[in-house]
């Protein structure tokens, strides 16, 4: 079973169905339902705000006995982003950010963490990015909220690694998705500057991430670089 957050996006849309050939998958998306070619029995999908105070007790619950037997991998791939110096940033903005990209992390954690620990074994994967742990102009508050994972991962990774438990982050440079098509051409342009092959990523990159860090139990408490070497 695996859990995969923000999977509207175009990165988690890619990562449906590969996964699902060898899993179930609990696919959360927030307005745009993800498409597949196909639908079969092994995507269930649910609608979530994540910006929003959620209980995901009762949405877990609703999976109760696929979850307490089944080896879960939760993927958080949720993002928000604010281009904006923080003298313009509301408490509002800064709420909005910490909720999709800090706090979810924490309560979908915490929700799932139950099931893992009766089936002594779970992965969590933490996704955060590169420009997030070294900063820049107009992302304060997305850094923050980012780079806060790292030590909260660092931290699950000693409380529930004696469960077979791990949990690592995957921090991501510049790959094909809505943050990253939002920007100008010249400051897509400018940005692949720092990338020595000049490209953005693919995906597979990704998934091939991912079903590493699934497979090697040692492997706890990383951050895996995908950024074309930043």
């Amino acid at each position: 079973m695996i859990v995969l957050i923000g999977s509207a996006s175009n990165i988690g849309e890619s990562l449906l169905e590969p996964l699902s050939k060898s899993s179930e998958i609990i696919a959360f998306y927030n307005s745009k339902k993800p498409s597949v070619k196909k639908m079969h029995n092994k995507i269930f999908f649910e609608k979530i705000n994540l910006k929003k105070k959620h209980n995901y007790d009762s949405t877990f619950n609703k999976y109760k006995k696929k979850l307490s037997n089944s080896k879960i991998t939760c993927i958080n791939l949720a993002a928000v982003t604010l281009d904006r110096l923080l003298l313009n940033i509301s408490y509002k903005n800064i709420v909005d950010v910490f909720n999709v990209n800090t706090f979810s992390n924490f309560l979908i954690t915490k929700s799932l963490l139950p099931f893992m620990l009766k089936n002594n074994w779970g992965r969590l994967i933490h996704f955060t990015s590169t420009k997030a742990i070294l900063g820049d102009i107009g992302i304060s508050v997305y850094s923050a909220s980012k780079s806060s994972l790292i030590g909260f991962s660092n931290s699950l990774s000693k409380e529930y690694g004696r469960f077979n438990i791990t949990s690592n982050i995957i921090s991501l440079g510049y790959f094909n998705s809505p943050m990253w098509n939002r920007l100008a051409v010249q400051k897509q342009k400018n940005l692949l500057n720092d990338v020595p092959s000049k490209r953005i990523g693919n995906p597979k990159n990704i998934l091939n991430a991912i079903k590493f860090i699934i497979k090697s139990d040692y492997v706890n408490s990383s951050v895996i670089k995908l950024d074309g070497g930043i």
